[in-house]
């Protein structure tokens, strides 16, 4: 008999409870603080005073992001006007410990022994990036953990074929795409279609959930269309895409463009007067018409920032087309941006990086140079050796997955120069989790017997 069967089957939930609490108050010892120092100031966050005061109105107005982390912020600061703090905090807590058992029992499912499983996931929720981006009040961290939520009702409903777990995984994908506008409907489809077709007897029961999440995600998209004049969940494509456009034709570009004299995202009225106009019916709006937010900072979700972004866009696409080797370059740079460590994003906590600075020196799995590169290496063998050996539902998790990281590595690299690494540590869950799929076989022996009724019943 294998000792993990007469042990009670809340022992491991208690063990990942307890790890996590007594990790977390010795970072807190160590000196780490959550920061929400950019809830005022933050590009992609609406003034906070409207966040608080008209919320409703100011989401549905805004153009420069999908609207669901500005609706959690405003909810939050509704709930707790002066404690909200604390209060994200404890939320942002709370969705670390939720990865932590999200990682174990996918784990658990896919039969690796439960000690094997603690210790994976330990090893991930102990590393430097796990604990700064947790501290840190920006939508990566919560993308993660849906994500990771997402990929484990995926493997549930491969094994079970329970409807609820597809429509758990349909919502939780919507969610995403509501909150990250890298996340198109193309993705949401890819990820929503093959699940319909897998499960070809319950598919009658699955078709209204999936196509209910497609349509909240095309209503914002049409939304953006008819209010605004675009089709996107954020008007910032083409400010995002001028910063791969290869140097030498932004010189030329500089020259002879005023747009292209001013830095991407600058204050609007740094651009020409005629983007700094707002037509008369969204005169009365702030979170469009306001140039700054109420506390000076420059409000990026200015009407006048669609215009600037198409300009920038028209420009890069020609500039990028008339030097592809140029661009090339550009996207070299991008991939070395993706592979750096987490916690290199400049905007996190200095306080928090200065207090893990000793933590962090010895901490070598946590650099991604080393890690994420493995990681693709197993996800290549995975996919030339594993995948047809692996069960419909395990098949399914990694496919999920891996396409996932890809999805995003391949995307943000080609259109985006700067906080490539932030976009990484998003997936950084996904990647970890498909890696060890494909490393199934050589840790054959660290797999528990799918009779275990402990594991079972866990997750």
């Amino acid at each position: 008999m294998i000792e993990h069967e007469t042990q009670p089957r809340h022992l491991f939930s208690a063990l990942l409870a307890a790890t996590f609490v007594v990790s977390r108050l010795l970072f807190h010892w160590m000196g780490v603080r959550f920061d929400a120092s950019g809830l005022d100031w933050y590009w992609q966050y609406l003034d906070i005073e409207l966040l608080k005061n008209d919320l409703v109105r100011s989401v549905f107005y805004q153009h420069a992001q999908p609207p669901l982390f500005n609706l959690f912020l405003g909810a939050v600061l509704k709930v707790f006007p002066t404690a909200y703090p604390v209060a994200f905090s404890l939320l942002f807590k709370a969705l670390s410990l939720a990865l932590y058992f999200l990682l174990f029992r996918i784990l658990c499912l896919i039969r690796f022994r439960a000690g094997i499983a603690y210790f994976a996931a330990t090893l991930f929720m102990l590393s430097p990036g796990a604990v700064l981006y947790e501290n840190w009040l920006f939508y990566t961290w919560p993308t993660a953990v849906v994500l990771a939520f997402a990929a484990h009702r995926l493997l549930r409903y491969g094994q079970t074929r329970r409807v609820a777990d597809a429509l758990l995984y349909f919502a939780a994908l919507g969610i995403v795409c509501l909150t990250r506008s890298m996340f198109h409907p193309a993705y949401l489809a890819a990820a929503v279609i093959p699940l319909l077709f897998m499960a070809s007897p319950a598919r009658r029961r699955l078709l209204p959930g999936a196509v209910a999440v497609l349509l909240v995600v095309g209503l914002l998209f049409a939304k953006n269309l008819v209010v605004f004049g675009f089709f996107g969940s954020s008007s910032w494509m083409g400010m995002n895409l001028w910063k791969v456009v290869p140097t030498g034709g932004k010189d030329q570009q500089i020259a002879e463009s005023r747009v292209a004299q001013t830095e991407p995202f600058s204050a609007i009225a740094e651009y020409p007067d005629a983007f700094r106009k707002v037509p008369d019916a969204f005169a009365s709006i702030p979170a469009v018409a306001a140039e700054t937010k109420q506390n000076g900072h420059p409000n990026l979700n200015h009407f006048g920032y669609i215009a600037v972004s198409d300009a920038y866009k028209t420009k890069a696409i020609e500039l990028i087309a008339g030097d592809p080797a140029g661009y090339a370059g550009i996207v070299a740079k991008a991939w070395g941006l993706y592979l750096a460590p987490a916690p290199s994003y400049p905007l996190l906590s200095k306080d928090n990086l200065a207090a893990l600075k000793g933590y962090r020196s010895w901490w070598i799995p946590a650099d991604s140079r080393i890690w994420v590169p493995a990681g693709y290496l197993l996800l290549a063998g995975g996919l030339a050796a594993q995948l047809r050996r692996l069960s419909a539902g395990e098949r399914t998790l990694f496919l999920f997955c891996a396409g996932t990281v890809l999805y995003v590595a391949l995307l943000g690299n080609v259109l985006e120069h700067g906080e490539n690494m932030r976009f990484r540590v998003q997936t950084d869950p996904l990647l970890y989790l498909a890696a060890l799929v494909a490393a199934r076989r050589p840790l054959e022996r660290l797999r528990l017997r799918p009779k275990n009724r402990l594991v079972r019943e866990m997750v």
